[in-house]
C-alpha cells in the first residue's frame, strides 16, 4: 500500500511539473515581438534622421551624428553589406538606421536608453550598437591602421619638422583613461590613480592627430610605460628598427637619433625622447626652451585624444559594458575618426 501511495504521489509531482512548464511556454509565446508602446512609432521613429540627412545643412546632420553626410555615406556604404539583414516574417531595422543609432549613441554620450528615441527597446539598441562597432572593426580596420613602413616613418619625421618645428620626431605616445563601470571579480585592477575604473588606450600619434598604432585594453592600474613594455607595440617597434630613417644631423649640433616622444613617465632610451625634469629646466635656459619645443610637438597625442572624445563624447562619460565589448566600441570609434581623416 505504501508503495502505491509513493508511485501516485511521484506521478501527481509529474504531472505538476509539467503543467507549469506548459504555462511557462505560453507566457513566452504570448510576449510580443515589439513592445506595443513603440507599435504607433513604427513609421516615424527615424523622421529626424531623414530629415537632417535629406536637409542641405550639413553642419545641422554633423551635430545630429558627428559625422558630415558625405563621411557618413562613405562610412555606410562600407558597411552596408555587414548590416543589412534578411527580411522574413520581421521587418528588420535597415543599414542606415542601424549606422544612425550607433553614431548617435557613440556621439553623444547617451545611456542605451535613448533607444526611446528610436522607438526599440534597450536591448536592441545595445546590440545595435555593438553589431555596428563590430562591422566597422572587421571591415575598416586595416585601411585605418595600415602596416607601418619605411615611408610611414619618413612621412611623420618631415610633417613634426615643418608643421611643429621639431627634427627627428617620428610620433608622440601616450595614455588615455576610458572611464567604464568596475568589471565583474575584478578587484582593484581596473581603478586607477584618478580614483575611477578605467581601460587604457595607448596610442602614437603622428604630427597630423592621426593614430598610427595602439595598444588597448590594459587594466587603469597599470602604468603607461608598464603597458608598452608587455604590449604587442614595442614588439614590432622593435621589429621596425631597420625601417626607420638614419640619424638627423642638426647643424651644429651634431646627428640625432630619430625618435618618438614621450612624457616623464617612460625612460629615457635611444628611441625615446622626454622632457628634462622641471628643476633642471627652471634654472637652465636652454634646457627650459628644448622642453617648450618638446611639449609642443608631444601635444599632438593629447589633442588626439580630445578630439577624439569631443567628436565621440561617450569617451567622455562612463562606459557601461565587459572590458571586451567597450574595447571594440573605442576601436570602432579610432578607425572611424581616422579614416575620416583619409
Amino acid at each position: 500500500m505504501d508503495c502505491i501511495d509513493f508511485t501516485a504521489e511521484l506521478l501527481l509531482i509529474e504531472a505538476l511539473a509539467l503543467v507549469l512548464d506548459l504555462d511557462d511556454d505560453s507566457d513566452r509565446r504570448r510576449r510580443p515581438y515589439i513592445n506595443e508602446a513603440h507599435v504607433p512609432f513604427l513609421d516615424t521613429r527615424f523622421r529626424i534622421f531623414d530629415a537632417y540627412l535629406s536637409s542641405l545643412n550639413p553642419d545641422s546632420f554633423y551635430t545630429y551624428v558627428r559625422l558630415y553626410p558625405n563621411e557618413f555615406e562613405a562610412l555606410h556604404g562600407r558597411l552596408v553589406r555587414k548590416l543589412s539583414h534578411a527580411v522574413t516574417h520581421r521587418s528588420p531595422i535597415p543599414s542606415r538606421q542601424r549606422l544612425c543609432i550607433f553614431l548617435r549613441f557613440t556621439g553623444h554620450g547617451s545611456s542605451y536608453h535613448m533607444s526611446g528615441e528610436f522607438a526599440i527597446g534597450a536591448t536592441t539598441a545595445c546590440s545595435i550598437a555593438y553589431e555596428v562597432a563590430r562591422a566597422i572593426i572587421d571591415e575598416l580596420h586595416d585601411c585605418a591602421f595600415p602596416t607601418v613602413t619605411f615611408q610611414t616613418w619618413l612621412y611623420a619625421l618631415d610633417d613634426f619638422s615643418t608643421r611643429w618645428d621639431y627634427p627627428a620626431a617620428m610620433g608622440a605616445l601616450d595614455g588615455k583613461r576610458i572611464a567604464c563601470v568596475c568589471p565583474n571579480r575584478s578587484g582593484s585592477r581596473f581603478f586607477n590613480y584618478k580614483n575611477f575604473y578605467s581601460l587604457v588606450l595607448l596610442a602614437l600619434v603622428d604630427a597630423n592627430y592621426k593614430c598610427v598604432l595602439y595598444d588597448l585594453g590594459a587594466p587603469g592600474r597599470s602604468s603607461d610605460a608598464g603597458i608598452f613594455m608587455t604590449s604587442s607595440m614595442k614588439t614590432l617597434l622593435e621589429e621596425s628598427e631597420d625601417d626607420f630613417p638614419s640619424d638627423v644631423n642638426l647643424e651644429g649640433l651634431g646627428t640625432v637619433p630619430c625618435h618618438f616622444l614621450v612624457d616623464q613617465g617612460f625612460r629615457l632610451t635611444t628611441r625615446f625622447m622626454r622632457p628634462y625634469p622641471n628643476a633642471e629646466a627652471a634654472s637652465d635656459s636652454r634646457k627650459r626652451y628644448f622642453n617648450y619645443k618638446m611639449n609642443s610637438a608631444r601635444r599632438v597625442v593629447e589633442n588626439y585624444f580630445g578630439i577624439l572624445a569631443g567628436r565621440f563624447r561617450l569617451l567622455l562619460r562612463r562606459v557601461h559594458g565587459t572590458p571586451e565589448k567597450i574595447k571594440d566600441i573605442v576601436l570602432s570609434l579610432m578607425v572611424t575618426f581616422d579614416i575620416s581623416l583619409l
